[in-house]
């Protein structure tokens, strides 16, 4: 694992230490081990069934681990999750559209951790769920029903949530998929205020471009941790090749050692679309 040229001096969030995941005979992550720290945008980079969802599922508490730790400021991620700690924006959504529950609603759920049983609002709950609407833009559009929301509206209501829970680490399992352009720019803006304020966030996404402008720091992963660098370093052509199988030679020449070029080359044999 390579992780020169990242600030370590800031306070680690995440700690990850020879983490392995197994379903059955299958090994979907080995020995991972690596940390990130407060203010960082960290992107999550593989192929289909490299281990990335396995790796936020097990960070979530979702997943037992065959082996090896997770700390989430020196707690374990159930520990850190019942404190609201924690907070995953999973790439599809376990939720009925069709349910009639409204935008805020949604929102509110990420307050659920901070109620009694009764799941009484306080004012402080009313004023984080407001607050989250408008960082999102969705003021507007908080008493409709989360079915009748655009793909990039909609995505932007589950990030609002994670906004309104407080938490300082954040895990968002492909933004940017199938959003348009304005919510995108939207939750690239909403992810940086929130580094600025001290959150970590772990962004898995095969959008490269928009991972380049974003993330202070990236971790490639093939089923295990192959690169922990500065965003510059892990996106080189030659870099992301190792991940992608693609020839070992790609990107070392100068007509092929640029990001346009690898993602042209990863599309074309359908190994960068977004799925886990």
């Amino acid at each position: 694992m390579n992780r020169q040229g990242c600030d370590v001096l800031r306070g680690s969030v995440l700690s990850v230490s020879d983490l392995s995941v197994v379903y059955g005979d299958v090994v979907a992550m080995r020995d991972a081990t690596f940390e990130v720290a407060s203010g960082v945008v960290c992107g999550i980079i593989g192929m289909n069934g490299s281990g990335k969802s396995s790796l936020f599922n097990s960070i979530v508490g979702n997943v037992r681990p065959a082996r090896g730790s997770i700390s989430i400021f020196g707690l374990s991620p159930v520990a850190a999750m019942k404190r609201g700690m924690v907070a995953y924006a999973p790439q599809r959504e376990s939720i009925d559209w069709n349910f009639p529950i409204s935008v805020r609603e949604v929102v509110m759920m990420g307050r659920y951790g901070f109620m009694s049983l009764s799941r009484r609002a306080s004012q402080t709950d009313r004023d984080k769920v407001t607050q989250a609407l408008e960082m999102t833009e969705l003021v507007e559009l908080a008493d409709r029903q989360i079915g009748q929301l655009s793909g990039g509206q909609k995505k932007r209501a589950f990030v609002a949530r994670a906004i309104a829970q407080g938490a300082k680490l954040l895990l968002l399992d492909e933004p940017f998929a199938g959003v348009d352009k304005k919510s995108e720019g939207m939750i690239v803006q909403l992810i940086r205020q929130l580094c600025e304020k001290g959150c970590c966030v772990l962004v898995s996404t095969h959008d490269l471009n928009t991972l380049h402008g974003l993330c202070n720091e990236a971790i490639l992963v093939k089923n295990r941790i192959l690169m922990h660098n500065t965003c510059e370093v892990v996106l080189r052509p030659n870099n992301l090749a190792m991940a992608f199988g693609l020839d070992p030679g790609y990107g070392t020449s100068k007509n092929n050692n640029d990001l346009n070029t690898f993602i042209s080359a990863t599309s074309a044999n359908g190994v960068a679309d977004g799925s886990n």
